[in-house]
Parts: C-alpha cells; sequence; structure tokens
C-alpha cells in the first residue's frame, strides 16, 4: 500500500479523449490496489490546468465516469517539478509515488528526488520512449490503449 500518490495526467492536444478516458480508469484501478490514504490527481499540459485531490474511492470512480478534460495545448513536465519545489501544500508532504501518464512527446526534465520517493512513466502507445534521466527509482511501463479495459 502507498500513503500518497499524484497521477499527473498529460491532457495534451497529442493525448486522444480515448486515451484520457483509459488513463482515469487505470488511475481508479491503482488506487483500488494501492489503497493510497491521499491522491491527487493532476491534469497538465504546458501548464496545470485541474488539481483535485480524492480521499474516497467511490469520488474518483464518479469522475472517472464524468471525466472532463482540461487543456489541450502542448505538454510539458515542468510545470509539475515547479509546483511540487513551490507550493507549500506540495513541499510539506513528498508522495510515495508519482505517476505520469503520458504518450512520452514532450521534454523530459531531470526530477528532483527530494520532491518525491518513486516515479513511474506511464507510456501510451510509444514504443520508442526511453527515459532520460533514470535512476534506481524511476520505472518505465509501456501500455498500449487497445491493452487497458
Amino acid at each position: 500500500n502507498m500513503d500518497y500518490m499524484i497521477a499527473w495526467i498529460d491532457s495534451s492536444g497529442s493525448m486522444s479523449d480515448e486515451q484520457l478516458k483509459l488513463v482515469l480508469s487505470e488511475t481508479y484501478a491503482l488506487a483500488v490496489a494501492k489503497k493510497p490514504v491521499k491522491l491527487i490527481v493532476i491534469q497538465c499540459d504546458t501548464k496545470i490546468q485541474d488539481i483535485k485531490e480524492y480521499k474516497t474511492l467511490s469520488e474518483l470512480k464518479r469522475d472517472t465516469i464524468h471525466a472532463t478534460v482540461k487543456g489541450r495545448g502542448g505538454t510539458d513536465v515542468q510545470p509539475l517539478w515547479d509546483l511540487l519545489r513551490t507550493d507549500k501544500k506540495f513541499r510539506a508532504r513528498r508522495p510515495d509515488l508519482i505517476m505520469i501518464f503520458t504518450d512520452g512527446y514532450l521534454t523530459q526534465h531531470k526530477r528532483d528526488r527530494s520532491n518525491m520517493n518513486w516515479l513511474c512513466w506511464c507510456i501510451l502507445d510509444n514504443p520508442s520512449f526511453n527515459v532520460q534521466y533514470s535512476d534506481n527509482m524511476t520505472k518505465v511501463i509501456h501500455l498500449k490503449t487497445s491493452d487497458i479495459k
């Protein structure tokens, strides 16, 4: 079980509506499996578009079914790194796991290990994606939209 998880969802124009809905379903499935006390879902393209904190699985399930995608611009993970570094709420407590759901068409930035424990890149439909800044606490999972149910 994880105590505190963040799911960062790439809401850029290169992510299809189908991919975004499946990512939200996958986030729900992970939350059911890991049972975090705190789960934050962030939609971001080149800027943070939406931040929601979930305290119950039923809240997350409701939003998964009735999801509204915000953004649809370019893609940049830097706003997430900035949020973790500068926002008091996020600086106060380091997440156990950050999952980045993206198609991988973005500029990667080196993560600050003091801001998170585990980082998992969940890459959709892009088998050529490679992590530029790898360490023993960074993992990559390649997913195919057709495989997510």
